[in-house]
């Protein structure tokens, strides 16, 4: 009632003035926000960038100069029609294959048992179920390279 009665009467009501408060602290806020957006976006799409143009050259691009009358699909061409491509497509999708079924047999395991049963430690099967969640790719890479070293 009151914040009516001051407009009325010609003041601004508290919430007016928290929003412009608001608005004029967000602005460098958004700004830093685009500013990084922008430089992610740029050490991300580069890198790619170079990466995906370079593969359509016959001559692999030097510090950002490229030779443009060397385009050709042969890069690609070379890599499909290699022996060896077709055996590591079959590993990759076999590995993938094996992996996925493994992480449901197991995923839906723990789900039965944190749901479904009234086993004791159920706070640690659920933990132990999120788990994955926390750990990095990158660590599980260095993981799996360890264990099929065959150094170890």
């Amino acid at each position: 009632m009151k914040a009516a009665a001051s407009v009325a009467k010609g003041g601004a009501s508290s919430s007016a003035m928290r929003e412009s408060r608001f608005l004029s602290g967000a602005w460098p806020a958004r700004l830093l926000v685009v500013a990084l957006l922008l430089l992610i976006s740029g050490l991300i799409i580069l890198p790619i960038g170079v990466l995906a143009i370079g593969s359509f050259l016959s001559d692999p691009p030097r510090a950002m100069h490229f030779n443009w009358s060397g385009i050709t699909f042969g890069n690609y061409l070379a890599v499909f029609t290699d022996l060896g491509f077709l055996s590591l497509m079959k590993v990759t999708v076999g590995t993938s294959l094996a992996g996925t079924l493994g992480a449901v047999v197991i995923g839906a395991g723990l789900a039965w048992l944190a749901v479904r049963t009234d086993i004791p430690g159920r706070p640690v099967v659920n933990a132990i179920a999120v788990m994955p969640m926390f750990v990095p790719p990158l660590v599980g890479a260095f993981a799996w390279d360890i264990l099929a070293s065959p150094r170890s």
